[in-house]
């Protein structure tokens, strides 16, 4: 997962300009890889892969990404890579269901409106060891320009009237519980951006750009 797997050495490089902003080494290297993962624009997303895979530190990571990350670029990237990638959909995307092209939250509605069996009880491992029930339906299906992924639409609720979240991944191989775990580590990154919003005051800045770096943590 990229906020999780490390820093790389140009983006530490770049920030070792604001190191005084940080009392402690420890807040230095969480900050530095909330950056990484979470500010940087989605181009630069697939450079930070293609160099996180040519330092060959983490061959076992696979990536987890917010759906604002996805871009053609990253998956091709990660996929050359011979590496897997999970990220969240955004539910106006369009998938290619039964012959049409449909919105992923059309097909999630379709789904709990015909085939609410279809959403099957998924055992997920949480990070804390303890297991999770979910409700989940899963196919490969083909996107425009991405071509054929799974996607996995997702349920906290037996009764599936709770909100899904649709996940969708290059490893058409994998089941539905895989894809959750996997993603489900993308949320470790909260403990970054919890020091980020409430020590660096970020969240007011709302950082999307390199060049408001000093205005903010300042």
């Amino acid at each position: 997962m990229l906020p999780m797997v490390g820093v790389p050495d140009t983006l530490r490089l770049g920030l070792a300009a604001y190191r005084d902003v940080f009392g402690r080494a420890e807040g230095f290297d969480p900050i530095s890889r909330y950056v990484s993962g979470l500010i940087l624009s989605p181009e630069m997303a697939g450079d930070i892969v293609k160099q996180l895979e040519r330092e060959g530190h983490f061959p076992r990571a696979h990536y987890a990404f917010d759906n604002g990350v996805l871009n053609l670029e990253l998956s091709e990237a990660i996929e050359k890579a011979g590496q897997h990638g999970v990220s969240e959909l955004e539910m106006s995307r369009h998938l290619l269901w039964q012959g049409r092209w449909r919105r992923a939250d059309a097909v999630a509605a379709g789904l709990r409106q015909d085939h609410a069996a279809s959403f099957r009880p998924v055992q997920v491992r949480c990070r804390n060891g303890e297991t999770k029930t979910c409700w989940a339906f899963t196919q490969v299906v083909r996107r425009k320009r991405y071509g054929r992924k799974r996607v996995v639409i997702v349920h906290e609720q037996a009764d599936p009237q709770d909100a899904p979240r649709f996940l969708l991944t290059d490893a058409r191989h994998w089941e539905s519980r895989r894809v959750i775990e996997t993603w489900r580590y993308r949320w470790a990154s909260e403990i970054f951006h919890e020091f980020g919003k409430q020590v660096c005051g970020w969240e007011v800045a709302q950082v999307r750009k390199e060049e408001r770096l000093p205005a903010t943590s300042a």
